[in-house]
């Protein structure tokens, strides 16, 4: 990998890195406090043990734990699940969703 290539990676590392987002992984009593205190919510689901595996491979093959690959994963879901929606409801509708147009009244 040439130097161009490598701070490019770090860039895009520093710029999407959740700031102590590693510390949860690497210290479980850090994690567990922030458990007890609401900071963090557990989101789960039973799944084939095939599933695991691919995960556990691509979390490998990418240098990651599976709560930072599924976390990123999901926000980039959620980002995009969103869009389509939004631009689904603005197609159908002509307006953004949540905004109704007001047209003025004919009386008076």
């Amino acid at each position: 990998m040439d130097t161009k290539q490598f701070a490019r990676m770090r860039g895009l590392e520093a710029a999407y890195q959740h700031s102590n987002s590693a510390l949860l992984d690497h210290f479980p009593q850090i994690r567990d406090q922030a458990v007890e205190t609401g900071q963090l919510r557990r989101v789960q689901f039973e799944t084939a043990p095939e599933f695991v595996d691919l995960l556990e491979n691509t979390c490998r093959l990418l240098g990651c734990t599976r709560r930072e690959f599924l976390e990123r994963s999901t926000l980039d879901a959620i980002s995009k699940a969103e869009a389509e929606f939004l631009a689904a409801y603005r197609d159908a509708t002509g307006e953004d969703y949540g905004i109704t147009s007001f047209e003025p009244s004919k009386e008076g």
